[in-house]
């Protein structure tokens, strides 16, 4: 599955703007600077940490499993 993950001091940062100001309902979506698979992302996770899991792509069946297997991360 793709994912665009943020830093999340940046994310925090965000957030701490839009305390102050007024409900504006929605706040924007915030994505980092690249999409990655998420499978990946796990794998170096776990390198970082010394662990050494087995790590399995799954595929998911159905409609769930054609939104999130495109190369663009899916949208809330």
């Amino acid at each position: 599955m793709p994912a665009q993950p943020a830093a999340a001091r940046e994310v925090a940062r965000h957030l701490v703007e839009l305390v102050p100001a007024p409900a504006p309902g929605m706040a924007p979506e915030l994505a980092g600077p690249r999409v990655e698979q998420l499978v990946s992302l796990v794998r170096r996770l776990l390198r970082s940490r010394h662990e050494r899991r087995l790590v399995v792509p799954v595929k998911l069946p159905g409609a769930a499993g054609s939104r999130h297997g495109g190369r663009r991360p899916a949208a809330g």
